[in-house]
């Protein structure tokens, strides 16, 4: 009897001494499943320790999956030590009095696919995520630059482009002006072959030859030759009047065809002014400046610190109590399931490290009175720059509201390559993110300075960007950024503004303008070379239109001057020839006198 009373007392004691020695591997497989069975994901925990006589936990990793993303872990911690209370461990809640964490990050990325178990929060799809669309939109703007190109006014082919649309129309006068030169000539001539100055200049000299003044047979012959002489003078005369009519009337035909020349330069004026006006580039006036010129500048900053944010709401959201787990919620359970009251974390992501307290966080915010609070202080770059992150998160019912504030203070600014040819270097930097959440609509207000920021680069095809650029930062103190975005139902809004956004639009005209004015004065070079060619081809056609006509009257004016020459030979010979006889006769007339007085 004794024995068997014995062996019934010595089983509890058996049972507890197995517990104790095998504490490490039963706790691990509680905690686990414990946390699956409220996360609905896969959790791993290694390495944990329970204290042999206290509720304390320790372990080295641990890892808690997102149901909603099995390729993300909601929360990872490195080594890490905790008190549970007691009482609430018989009602299956944790609750956490005090917690050391260090390597703790949120969102972190998985290598395998987690496993999910199976419960009511399986099915629900995380929304869309306002740092996957800012990722996006970053990607999708790898040409952003186009806006802020300036054309080239000089380059050769922008003025070929502006001459092939611009419609000259001098070429097209020049034509029928030549035509009309050629008619014109033409008609001069046909109008001297009219009048007929030559057949009757050779009429005069042929009647003069044709006369003998010595054969003459006597004086009644030689008065006649010499009254036919007279008639052949008033005609000359005549004819030389009518000659030097038409070479007065040919003088201002000549004087006329010079016209054409001043013709021409109005055709060309209006030439060229229609071609400078179609001279113009198409660059516009710059928009949205900030957002083209800044946006990955500051879009590199802002993605990661909405995606940790995202990453907060996405950890509330996981270990948030399902109202119809195994039945509504037990509302008596004055505890949450998971209730960490104060946590002292250490957080590493990069080159920033971070220290601070969390308090109550928990699986349910209602019972607890209280949301989530966290405020850590570290290093944004190494040992460079004062980072704070603070913030409260909130989730009931599925609705989580949070509000987060990050500054980053006295950080050094490296050089970043804002555009093709352009990087921004050297300053100090203060920044400040603000994360706000409100019913799934998340916000981002956030603010960058710089102070000391320097241009430097050759500038590229933004060689005028280059130069605005370091003409505005002397301007200001430093360069200012501030951004506000909005995400709603999938859809979001970035309005991003900066200091120097009116200087850059003004520096953007003046470059345009000045392309403009080489583009103009390309144009009219380009104008004035073409035409060159037609006021030539012009100037030629007039004057072979002017020689035509000073030729066709240079031989009258010659034939002209012969026939004169020979009228007044044969006037002085039958003068001559009318004087020898006249004497002849009188001496005969003497003889015959002489003799009858003797």
């Amino acid at each position: 009897m004794k024995k068997w009373l014995f062996g019934l007392l010595l089983l509890p004691v058996l049972a507890v001494a197995v517990l104790w020695v095998f504490r490490n591997p039963i706790v691990t497989y509680g905690l686990q499943r414990g946390g699956e069975a409220l996360v609905g994901a896969e959790v791993w925990v290694e390495g944990l320790e329970v204290g042999p006589f206290s509720l304390d936990l320790a372990w080295e990793r641990l890892a808690v999956a997102d149901a909603r993303d099995p390729w993300k872990n909601l929360v990872e911690t490195g080594p890490c030590r905790l008190r549970l209370d007691g009482p609430p461990l018989l009602d299956g809640c944790f609750v956490v009095e005090s917690l050391t964490a260090k390597g703790v990050v949120v969102g972190a990325a998985r290598r395998v696919k987690a496993r999910v178990i199976e419960g009511p929060k399986r099915s629900e799809q995380r929304p869309e995520r306002l740092s996957l669309w800012l990722q996006r939109r970053l990607e999708a703007g790898t040409a952003r630059f186009s806006g802020f190109q300036v054309e080239d006014g000089g380059s050769r082919d922008k003025v070929f482009e502006v001459m092939g649309a611009a419609d000259l129309q001098t070429p097209m006068h020049v034509a029928m002006a030549q035509a009309t030169l050629q008619k014109r000539a033409a008609g001069w001539k046909h109008r001297l072959v009219g009048r007929d100055f030559q057949r009757r200049i050779k009429a005069i000299s042929e009647a003069l030859k044709a006369e003998d003044v010595k054969g003459a047979e006597g004086l009644e012959t030689l008065t006649e030759m010499r009254e036919q002489a007279e008639g052949l003078q008033g005609e000359l005369a005549l004819l030389k009047g009518e000659i030097q009519a038409e070479r007065g009337a040919v003088a201002a035909e000549v004087t006329r065809l010079k016209q054409w020349q001043g013709a021409f330069q109005g055709w060309a004026k209006q030439d060229m002014e229609r071609a400078v006006v179609m001279a113009h580039l198409e660059s516009q006036g710059l928009k949205r400046v900030a957002e083209t010129l800044f946006s990955h500048l500051l879009g590199a900053k802002l993605g990661p610190i909405a995606s940790q944010f995202e990453g907060l709401t996405a950890l509330c959201q996981g270990v948030e109590e399902a109202s119809d787990r195994e039945g509504q919620r037990a509302e008596f359970l004055p505890w949450p399931r998971l209730w960490v009251k104060k946590a002292v974390v250490e957080v590493g992501a990069g080159a920033v490290r971070l220290k601070g307290t969390v308090t109550d966080f928990s699986s349910h915010h209602e019972t607890v009175g209280e949301p989530f609070r966290y405020i850590l202080e570290g290093s944004a770059d190494g040992d460079a720059g004062h980072l704070v992150v603070s913030g409260e998160v909130s989730c009931l019912g599925g609705v989580c509201r949070q509000e987060g504030v990050l500054r980053v203070d006295e950080v050094l600014f490296k050089e970043v390559k804002l555009a093709p040819g352009i990087q921004l270097t050297g300053g100090d930097a203060t920044f400040q993110a603000t994360y706000l959440v409100e019913e799934d609509s998340p916000r981002m207000i956030s603010r960058l300075n710089v102070r000391g920021l320097r241009v430097a680069g050759e500038g590229a095809d933004l060689h005028w960007l280059q130069q605005a650029l370091k003409g505005s930062l002397r301007r200001v103190p430093g360069l200012e950024l501030q951004s506000k975005m909005l995400f709603q139902k999938g859809e979001g809004r970035w309005d991003l503004s900066s200091n120097v956004d009116a200087y850059l639009k003004v520096s953007f005209d003046e470059a345009v303008g000045r392309e403009t004015a080489r583009l103009k004065q390309g144009v009219r070079r380009e104008v004035e070379r073409r035409l060159r060619r037609y006021g030539n081809l012009l100037d030629e056609e007039i004057g072979i239109a002017q020689r035509g006509l000073l030729a066709s009257m240079a031989p009258l004016g010659n034939e002209l001057k012969q026939a004169e020459l020979l009228l007044q030979a044969f006037v002085e010979a039958v003068e001559k020839e009318r004087l020898k006889r006249q004497q002849a006769l009188n001496e005969q007339r003497m003889k015959s006198m002489m003799k009858l007085a003797l």
